[in-house]
């Protein structure tokens, strides 16, 4: 079974991932992951051009997109001190514009425990389904969509509960938050549920789920 969430920042995707990888033996993949990667290359590097070369080389980018990579870098490095969230919002979709909007896409496509866990059919989830391109990819390989949904309300009063409340609210408007509204869903679930609830929910799904693939 492949089930992919998506959703707004905060509406409890990754939660609803967990429960399901904690109880059922999914694997949890991230389209992020890459993203991430190279956050850490840019915290420890000196500059834009160091860390390039260094990018470039670690996720074989090819070098035509040198110069469009250290633009995107330049930016990320003047946004450092920011919330981290806002400039790895940036980091992700400035690759996805210099480069190819399926970049991050393909990387995932490409790892080898990726393709393991599909060819093998086992339990696989993604727990940070933002993009259009991202939810053909999914659906392609036979995943099934389900979409979180948060009010504005919660998801700031959960930000204030993990100390992140300098996330602006231009943030949560960016538009790897406004193309969720784009994908459409197998199903959705209520991410403003408390949360055993919400995991009951997820549980609830699951199982309809399982009784529709027998």
């Amino acid at each position: 079974m492949r089930i992919a969430f998506c959703g707004k920042m905060q509406a409890g995707k990754s939660t609803a991932a967990e429960h399901l990888s904690a109880r059922s033996s999914f694997t949890l993949f991230k389209f992020a992951k890459a993203v991430r990667q190279v956050a850490n290359i840019i915290k420890e590097g000196e500059s834009p051009h160091y860390v390039t070369q260094e990018i470039i080389d670690t996720l074989h980018i090819d070098r035509k997109y040198y110069n469009g990579v250290l633009k995107v870098l330049g930016k990320i490095f003047s946004m450092r001190e920011l919330n981290e969230r806002v400039w790895l919002q940036e980091l992700g979709t400035g690759f996805r514009n210099v480069i190819h909007k399926d970049f991050w896409v393909t990387i995932v496509g490409e790892d080898p425990m990726f393709k393991k866990r599909y060819e093998g059919d086992y339990n696989m989830v993604i727990d940070d389904l933002r993009f259009v391109n991202e939810a053909e990819f999914c659906k392609k390989r036979g995943f099934y969509i389900v979409k979180v949904k948060v009010s504005t309300d919660k998801q700031i009063e959960r930000f204030k509960a993990n100390g992140k409340m300098n996330t602006k609210v231009e943030d949560m408007n960016h538009s790897s938050e406004k193309e969720v509204a784009k994908i459409k869903a197998d199903d959705t679930l209520n991410g403003n549920l408390p949360l055993d609830e919400y995991k009951r929910s997820v549980t609830e799904m699951f199982g309809r789920l399982y009784g529709r693939s027998k």
